[in-house]
């Protein structure tokens, strides 16, 4: 699992992975989600970079979007 985070005071973005993350791991990213900071997660079966198979959530604050 992939967790990008962005910074409000311009640093560069950096990302967390959580290599076979636990369920309650893939819940408490998508909950924390908040559309700006913490806006995406993406799930991944390979442990690679994101890549077109990987799953994505993006949003937060009620703007969630998936794509496959």
């Amino acid at each position: 699992m992939s967790i990008v985070r962005y910074y409000r005071d311009g640093r560069p973005w950096d990302d967390e992975r959580i290599k076979s993350p636990a369920w309650a791991d893939v819940e408490t990213a998508i909950r924390r989600m908040d559309n700006y900071c913490f806006h995406w997660v993406s799930l991944s079966t390979t442990g690679d970079d994101p890549d077109e198979s990987s799953f994505n959530v993006m949003g937060g604050r009620g703007a969630r979007h998936c794509s496959i």
